[in-house]
Parts: structure tokens; C-alpha cells; sequence
């Protein structure tokens, strides 16, 4: 089992609560589809600032985004 460190649950509920699809939540956040993709399935690849515009978009703190240490 890949071990996680962003909280995907966290971003999906964002879109739930939102109304938001996919494509919607990409161009809000403005980063493309396959960085979502990345992300959601724990692609350690992932650009940092593209963490700081979800956490931006989704007006949380960066830290919000990352799991907690287990």
C-alpha cells in the first residue's frame, strides 16, 4: 500500500462541497489536469507550487494539505 502524504480525501471533499468538477477545480487552481492527476494518486513528482495554489484556491494553509506523520 503506497503510503499517503497529501490529503486527497480533503481536496475531494473541496469539490464535493463545492460543486466543483475536476476541470473546474484545475482551472481555479490553475494547474493543469495530469498535476490533479498527480496528486490524487501520491505522485511524490508533484511541484510545490502547485500545493501552494490548492491550498491558495481551496483557502486553507499549506500545512492543511499534508497528512500527518504515522
Amino acid at each position: 500500500m503506497k503510503k499517503e502524504y497529501i490529503k486527497k480525501d480533503l481536496i475531494k471533499q473541496y469539490l464535493k462541497d463545492n460543486n466543483l468538477s475536476k476541470t473546474a477545480f484545475c482551472k481555479k487552481c490553475k494547474i493543469s489536469p495530469a498535476t490533479f492527476k498527480k496528486i490524487i494518486e501520491q505522485d511524490m513528482n508533484v511541484n510545490i507550487v502547485s500545493i501552494f495554489k490548492i491550498a491558495f484556491a481551496m483557502e486553507i494553509r499549506v500545512h492543511e494539505i499534508f497528512c500527518d506523520k504515522k
